[in-house]
Protein backbone atom coordinates (compact mmCIF):
# COMPACT_ATOMS: atom_id res chain seq x y z
CA UNK A 1 0.00 0.00 0.00
CA UNK A 2 0.09 1.94 -2.21
CA UNK A 3 0.46 -0.32 -5.24
CA UNK A 4 3.10 1.93 -6.82
CA UNK A 5 5.72 4.01 -5.02
CA UNK A 6 7.52 7.07 -6.28
CA UNK A 7 11.23 7.45 -5.67
CA UNK A 8 12.03 8.18 -2.01
CA UNK A 9 8.55 7.26 -0.75
CA UNK A 10 7.62 4.49 1.72
CA UNK A 11 4.88 1.91 1.56
CA UNK A 12 3.53 -1.06 3.44
CA UNK A 13 3.44 -4.69 2.32
CA UNK A 14 0.47 -6.51 3.83
CA UNK A 15 0.56 -10.32 3.91
CA UNK A 16 -2.28 -12.62 4.91
CA UNK A 17 -1.71 -16.16 6.17
CA UNK A 18 -4.40 -18.84 5.83
CA UNK A 19 -3.43 -21.03 8.81
CA UNK A 20 -5.81 -23.78 7.66
CA UNK A 21 -3.42 -24.47 4.79
CA UNK A 22 -0.37 -25.02 7.02
CA UNK A 23 0.69 -28.64 7.38
CA UNK A 24 1.59 -28.69 11.07
CA UNK A 25 1.69 -26.73 14.30
CA UNK A 26 4.90 -24.95 15.13
CA UNK A 27 7.29 -22.89 13.05
CA UNK A 28 6.81 -22.44 9.31
CA UNK A 29 9.31 -20.42 7.28
CA UNK A 30 9.30 -19.27 3.69
CA UNK A 31 10.81 -16.63 1.44
CA UNK A 32 9.00 -14.15 -0.76
CA UNK A 33 10.80 -12.48 -3.65
CA UNK A 34 9.71 -9.06 -4.81
CA UNK A 35 10.21 -7.83 -8.34
CA UNK A 36 9.89 -4.48 -10.02
CA UNK A 37 9.68 -5.85 -13.54
CA UNK A 38 8.72 -9.12 -15.19
CA UNK A 39 11.85 -11.26 -15.38
CA UNK A 40 13.62 -9.72 -12.37
CA UNK A 41 16.16 -12.16 -10.95
CA UNK A 42 15.76 -13.78 -7.55
CA UNK A 43 18.47 -12.57 -5.14
CA UNK A 44 19.11 -11.61 -1.53
CA UNK A 45 18.37 -7.99 -2.43
CA UNK A 46 14.71 -8.67 -3.20
CA UNK A 47 14.11 -11.44 -0.65
CA UNK A 48 11.77 -11.21 2.34
CA UNK A 49 11.97 -13.96 4.98
CA UNK A 50 8.59 -14.72 6.52
CA UNK A 51 7.90 -16.99 9.47
CA UNK A 52 4.83 -17.91 11.49
CA UNK A 53 4.21 -20.09 14.54
CA UNK A 54 0.93 -21.99 14.39
CA UNK A 55 -0.46 -22.77 17.84
CA UNK A 56 -3.21 -25.16 18.91
CA UNK A 57 -6.59 -23.50 19.48
CA UNK A 58 -7.76 -23.41 23.10
CA UNK A 59 -10.21 -20.51 22.91
CA UNK A 60 -13.29 -22.75 23.13
CA UNK A 61 -12.30 -24.63 26.32
CA UNK A 62 -14.84 -24.56 29.15
CA UNK A 63 -13.79 -23.72 32.71
CA UNK A 64 -14.00 -27.44 33.58
CA UNK A 65 -11.85 -28.47 30.60
CA UNK A 66 -9.31 -25.81 31.51
CA UNK A 67 -9.21 -26.98 35.15
CA UNK A 68 -8.65 -30.58 34.01
CA UNK A 69 -6.10 -29.76 31.30
CA UNK A 70 -2.45 -30.83 31.34
CA UNK A 71 0.03 -28.48 33.02
CA UNK A 72 3.63 -28.38 31.82
CA UNK A 73 6.27 -27.88 34.51
CA UNK A 74 9.93 -27.49 33.51
CA UNK A 75 13.07 -27.72 35.62
CA UNK A 76 14.35 -24.62 33.74
CA UNK A 77 13.25 -22.37 30.89
CA UNK A 78 16.79 -21.92 29.57
CA UNK A 79 19.91 -24.05 29.45
CA UNK A 80 23.48 -22.90 29.97
CA UNK A 81 26.10 -25.04 28.23
CA UNK A 82 29.84 -24.71 27.71
CA UNK A 83 30.98 -23.84 24.18
CA UNK A 84 31.84 -27.23 22.69
CA UNK A 85 35.40 -27.94 21.61
CA UNK A 86 36.12 -28.52 17.90
CA UNK A 87 34.38 -31.65 16.53
CA UNK A 88 32.61 -32.18 19.87
CA UNK A 89 29.25 -31.35 21.35
CA UNK A 90 28.05 -30.21 24.74
CA UNK A 91 24.71 -31.32 26.07
CA UNK A 92 22.37 -30.75 28.93
CA UNK A 93 18.90 -31.73 30.09
CA UNK A 94 15.66 -30.10 31.10
CA UNK A 95 13.12 -32.18 32.99
CA UNK A 96 9.53 -31.88 31.74
CA UNK A 97 6.68 -32.90 34.05
CA UNK A 98 2.89 -33.02 33.74
CA UNK A 99 1.31 -31.43 36.83
CA UNK A 100 -2.17 -31.55 35.27
CA UNK A 101 -4.99 -34.05 35.35
CA UNK A 102 -5.01 -35.20 31.72
CA UNK A 103 -2.15 -36.41 29.47
CA UNK A 104 0.37 -33.81 28.31
CA UNK A 105 1.39 -34.12 24.65
CA UNK A 106 4.59 -32.60 23.29
CA UNK A 107 3.28 -32.04 19.78
CA UNK A 108 6.33 -30.45 18.21
CA UNK A 109 10.00 -29.79 18.97
CA UNK A 110 11.81 -27.49 16.56
CA UNK A 111 15.22 -25.83 16.58
CA UNK A 112 16.05 -22.42 15.15
CA UNK A 113 19.69 -23.21 14.50
CA UNK A 114 21.31 -26.26 12.89
CA UNK A 115 23.90 -26.36 15.71
CA UNK A 116 21.18 -27.66 18.05
CA UNK A 117 20.03 -31.26 18.40
CA UNK A 118 17.11 -32.22 20.62
CA UNK A 119 15.77 -35.57 21.75
CA UNK A 120 12.92 -36.56 23.99
CA UNK A 121 12.24 -40.03 25.41
CA UNK A 122 8.48 -39.61 25.71
CA UNK A 123 6.18 -37.24 23.85
CA UNK A 124 3.14 -38.01 26.00
CA UNK A 125 3.17 -37.75 29.78
CA UNK A 126 0.42 -38.98 32.07
CA UNK A 127 -0.51 -36.96 35.16
CA UNK A 128 2.52 -36.77 37.49
CA UNK A 129 4.89 -38.31 34.94
CA UNK A 130 8.15 -36.69 33.82
CA UNK A 131 10.81 -37.10 31.11
CA UNK A 132 14.13 -35.54 30.12
CA UNK A 133 14.56 -33.28 27.13
CA UNK A 134 18.17 -33.52 25.91
CA UNK A 135 19.60 -30.49 24.13
CA UNK A 136 23.01 -30.68 22.48
CA UNK A 137 25.13 -28.04 20.74
CA UNK A 138 27.33 -29.36 17.91
CA UNK A 139 30.55 -27.36 17.47
CA UNK A 140 30.98 -27.75 13.71
CA UNK A 141 27.62 -26.10 12.95
CA UNK A 142 28.15 -23.13 15.28
CA UNK A 143 30.50 -21.48 12.78
CA UNK A 144 28.20 -22.12 9.82
CA UNK A 145 25.01 -20.63 11.20
CA UNK A 146 24.94 -17.52 13.37
CA UNK A 147 22.03 -16.48 15.52
CA UNK A 148 20.29 -17.29 18.74
CA UNK A 149 20.12 -20.84 19.95
CA UNK A 150 16.48 -21.60 20.73
CA UNK A 151 14.19 -24.58 20.89
CA UNK A 152 10.46 -24.23 20.21
CA UNK A 153 8.12 -26.69 21.92
CA UNK A 154 4.39 -26.90 21.13
CA UNK A 155 2.20 -28.66 23.71
CA UNK A 156 -1.46 -29.30 24.44
CA UNK A 157 -1.22 -27.31 27.70
CA UNK A 158 -3.43 -24.23 27.16
CA UNK A 159 -1.19 -22.17 29.49
CA UNK A 160 2.03 -23.27 27.79
CA UNK A 161 1.05 -24.02 24.20
CA UNK A 162 4.24 -22.36 22.91
CA UNK A 163 7.45 -22.60 24.92
CA UNK A 164 10.83 -21.19 23.90
CA UNK A 165 13.94 -22.63 25.52
CA UNK A 166 17.01 -20.43 25.13
CA UNK A 167 20.41 -22.11 25.04
CA UNK A 168 23.19 -19.90 26.35
CA UNK A 169 26.83 -20.72 25.62
CA UNK A 170 29.55 -19.93 28.15
CA UNK A 171 33.29 -20.41 28.19
CA UNK A 172 34.18 -23.78 29.71
CA UNK A 173 35.93 -23.48 33.09
CA UNK A 174 39.69 -24.06 32.98
CA UNK A 175 40.80 -27.54 34.04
Amino acid sequence: VPAALRSGKNGKLILTLDSKKLDAEGLTKTRIYLSRFTGDKVSNENELSVSAVLLPGFDKLSATELANSPILAMSADSLQLPIPQANKKSKGYIVLKNNGRTPLAIRSLQVFNSALNVSLDKRQLESGESTKLEIAVVARYLKVEKGRLRVLMITNDPRHAKVYINVLLTEAPAK
